[in-house]
């Protein structure tokens, strides 16, 4: 099972996409847990997950959690904003497993 985590300051916002994201993966037949956390606890956690998806408000954080998840040697990217704020659970979805390929 891979391992997915959506990062947002506070770990919030990115909740109601996550429970969407998990009734995606099972429609599709995809073992995969996805959480929430909160950015701040990136660095001690990035060697939990295979991959790490940020919300588009905390962009400004992709450098550091970029460090954190070559260290852990785990790919990281940043969630586009229509994708983020629609609740488009399909089009992150995909970007996630983009990462895992």
């Amino acid at each position: 099972m891979k391992k997915v985590v959506l990062m947002c300051d506070t770990g919030i916002s990115a909740r109601m996409l996550v429970s969407k994201m998990q009734d995606e993966a099972q429609a599709r037949g995809i073992d995969m847990e996805i959480t929430s956390r909160s950015v701040h606890d990136y660095r001690e956690c990035a060697g939990e997950y295979d991959a790490a998806l940020l919300a588009p408000q905390i962009r400004h954080r992709l450098r550091e959690c970029q460090q954190s998840a070559t260290i852990a040697g785990k790919p990281v990217a940043c969630i586009e904003m229509d994708p983020f704020w629609n609740l488009d659970s399909t089009a992150v979805l995909n970007l996630a497993l983009e990462l895992l390929d």
